[in-house]
């Protein structure tokens, strides 16, 4: 047993897990399975719905992001109803109580009181399954994991489920930062499954498009990490490339994949792209995020974008982003033809659009304008949806410790693109409230929902007005001038 995995908790994982693995096989008639789809929801929902399958019951998935008109779910008509990966509240559980239908709850991050509400009682009709009955650290396994486990206790070839449940763990970010390596749990799943000759680990580059564009292309459509110089800029990519003596093409006269490198090659783009990033003062995050571990899935075709998790991640966070929740689950389930066709396609498009505006900013195409309190980004010449906006931030293009204001002007009025500042948001500090007194005041015309992203509509004509009372309104919030 590792320091963070005790043989007691390890024993009473697999105590729980074989528990519910029994209410599993025990289940009777219709199954409702509502998940929340994050990318560990849709993981999750794909292993519970191919458990399912195996009985031969009538079942249903559908995904949403929220648990409104619960009242409305509950007489739906089906005998089991699974809620994956939600947040659960009092009130849930005090409505869940009501119903006469089994409940199933599966979600590794759960509310201790409201934990105790169902396991102090022994409902018999509502079932859950957390980290919290475990009494471990919610970092340890996500619910895909969960799951995983549960499979363990079920069927002979239970590891088939570990991919999902290894990428339920990336994108709950459960790995060591430094190392970039799995914790917890995670890591008795990826060594089943290296012993299963499912995957295999290697370490090297880790950027999207390893497997399967030529390599001046991945650097180009690179935007996390974000290489300064060479994301978005395709001629910049083939010279860098020429400099460092990294040929392109194969003797077949065949586009080269970063997989294909030599090893001594690997260590040359490593080197390279290393001092690129640190020329830039870039953080030791973004060249963790380069180098590091890569499990490689066997089962996959080569050159694909599943032949290895973190691209598998992308893949499948892109799509998310841009609700292809049932393309996703789709993939999931194994599916590799036209659902899968079709997801590549959208991200594609996501992922080079999201380049292509770097690339605007590196040529000077965009305006930014550098507030006290904030960042206004002017000039962006296409928008397909907020999220390509959402990557842009995230690619460490702009300095963070700002809120980053995308501004988009029409004829009579602009649109504000907001992103709040994770730094700021840690601090307790968010924009957010500022807008809203702002619409209050009818200085903006409107708002979306609070969001790590929300727009704003303003008349052209109250633009300036609206940047002076929001630094006005920042002053006065940072500093303590005057209660607001």
């Amino acid at each position: 047993m590792s320091e963070e995995v005790t043989e007691e908790i390890y024993t009473n994982l697999k105590n729980v897990t074989k528990e519910f693995s029994s209410l599993i096989q025990d289940t009777l008639g219709t199954h409702l399975i509502l998940t929340n789809p994050t990318i560990d929801g849709l993981c999750a929902s794909s292993i519970l719905f191919e458990l399912l399958t195996n009985k031969e019951n009538g079942i249903q998935v559908s995904f949403r992001k929220s648990l409104r008109n619960l009242q409305k779910i509950k007489e739906r008509k089906y005998d089991n109803i699974w809620l994956l990966n939600y947040k659960i509240t009092k009130e849930h559980i005090e409505e869940l109580k009501k119903s006469n239908k089994t409940i199933f709850i599966i979600n590794y991050k759960m509310d201790k009181e409201v934990f105790a509400m169902i396991n102090g009682k022994k409902e018999d009709r509502i079932h859950i399954l957390s980290s919290v009955s475990l009494k471990m650290n919610e970092r340890f396994l996500s619910s895909s994991g969960l799951l995983y486990f549960v499979a363990k206790a079920y069927e002979k070839d239970y590891y088939r489920y570990g991919v999902q449940a290894l990428l339920g763990a990336l994108s709950e970010g459960q790995i060591e930062i430094s190392s970039q390596e799995f914790i917890g749990f995670n890591r008795f799943i990826l060594n089943e499954l290296i012993d299963a000759n499912v995957l295999s680990l290697v370490h090297g580059t880790r950027i999207r498009g390893r497997e399967t564009k030529p390599i001046h292309l991945a650097l180009m459509h690179s935007i996390d990490p974000y290489f300064p110089g060479l994301t978005g800029n395709e001629g910049a990519c083939t010279s860098f490339l020429s400099r460092i003596g990294i040929t392109m093409k194969d003797q077949n006269n065949e586009w080269r994949k970063i997989s294909d490198l030599t090893k001594q090659e690997m260590q040359t783009l490593n080197d390279a792209l290393i001092s690129l990033i640190v020329s830039e003062g870039k953080n030791t995050d973004d060249i963790n995020k380069l180098i590091g571990p890569i499990y490689v899935l066997k089962n996959e075709q080569k050159e694909s974008y599943t032949k290895n998790l973190d691209e598998f991640l992308l893949l499948i966070e892109g799509a998310v982003n841009l609700e292809l929740y049932g393309l996703v689950f789709a993939v999931l389930l194994g599916n590799r033809t036209f659902q899968y066709n079709q997801i590549i396609y959208e991200i594609d498009n996501y992922y080079g659009e999201s380049s292509q505006i770097i690339g605007e900013i590196e040529n000077n195409q965009i305006t930014l304008e550098n507030k006290k309190y904030f960042l206004v980004v002017e000039g962006l010449s296409s928008l397909n949806n907020h999220n390509v906006l959402k990557k842009l931030c995230q690619s460490g293009k702009f300095d963070l410790n700002k809120p980053i204001f995308f501004l988009f002007k029409k004829r009579k009025y602009s649109e504000i693109f907001v992103y709040e500042s994770p730094v700021q948001k840690i601090k307790g500090y968010l924009i957010y409230p500022i807008f809203a007194r702002l619409k209050d005041e009818r200085i903006i015309e409107e708002i979306s929902d609070k969001d790590e992203f929300f727009v704003v509509k303003i008349l052209n004509e109250s633009l300036d007005k609206t940047y002076t009372e929001i630094e006005k309104k920042l002053d006065y919030h940072y500093h303590g001038k005057k209660k607001q």
